[in-house]
């Protein structure tokens, strides 16, 4: 599918979605390296410029052979340039392009988002 797009709109980015990639690393990591992991990828997705992201997902790399973690390291060097396709853009765009916690966290603390806090009435009809 993403070659047909490709086609259609040649100038078009592809940015994938950061949850589903750290689902497919994890599905390669044992549990008990799960939070250091986690964080390892987290420092990625933290920086402020493309440049800087790839040279940490360089040091992650290294860091996961390092830990006999291959398969993930194996992964992450396939597929990172996927998630960082927002990072082309301006910075003020990227908390509009790249959803995470950290955005709406703020949206939520700022008022920009607001969720219904009163509990639903519970209704009981009579049958007859």
């Amino acid at each position: 599918m993403l070659e047909a797009v490709g086609e259609v709109f040649p100038e078009a980015k592809y940015q994938r979605y950061v949850v589903h990639f750290y689902r497919n690393v994890f599905s390669t990591v044992p549990r008990s390296k799960g939070k250091i992991v986690a964080k390892m990828l987290k420092a990625i997705h933290a920086q402020e410029s493309k440049a800087a992201a790839k040279e940490k997902a360089k040091a992650v790399i290294a860091a996961l052979r390092d830990m006999k973690l291959r398969e993930a390291a194996a992964k992450i060097e396939n597929s990172i340039e996927e998630t960082l396709t927002c990072m082309d853009f301006p910075y003020e765009f990227l908390t509009r392009l790249k959803p995470s916690v950290i955005a709406m966290k703020y949206a939520i603390a700022n008022g920009c988002i607001a969720f219904r806090t009163r509990k639903r009435r519970s209704v009981t009809l009579n049958t007859i």
